[in-house]
């Protein structure tokens, strides 16, 4: 695609880790990290499987930031990538230059591997 072609015509490294989700994975993605919130500050000794279970999923899933619901699943309508942005061999500013010229745009600052087309 375009973003890929421009990231490697800049002389970058492109990697694709995520493309469109179906609606259940990424309500599968919401549910972990709400269930993480909820075991947070859980101390009861009867909950520690369960909430080390959680903590694996999440790390599974490399869930570093906060996963659309169904208000605005991107994902899910083909309107999001995630992409491997810390190996790429280009600083933020030249990723997300090179993502505007491609009609894309990083919605949520921090989110790094995460950019949507433009509204």
């Amino acid at each position: 695609g375009c973003f890929q072609g421009a990231v490697q015509g800049a002389g970058g490294t492109f990697r694709l880790t995520s493309t469109k989700r179906t609606a259940w994975y990424q309500t599968h993605f919401r549910e972990i990290w709400d269930k993480e919130i909820d075991l947070r500050n859980e101390t009861k000794p009867e909950c520690a499987t369960i909430r080390q279970k959680v903590i694996n999923e999440k790390s599974k899933h490399k869930l570093a930031y906060e996963p659309a619901g169904q208000v605005n699943p991107r994902h899910v309508h083909g309107e999001a990538i995630d992409v491997a942005s810390k190996r790429s061999g280009k600083t933020r500013a030249e990723l997300d230059a090179l993502a505007d010229s491609c009609n894309l745009y990083r919605r949520v600052p921090d989110d790094m591997p995460h950019y949507e087309v433009k509204p």
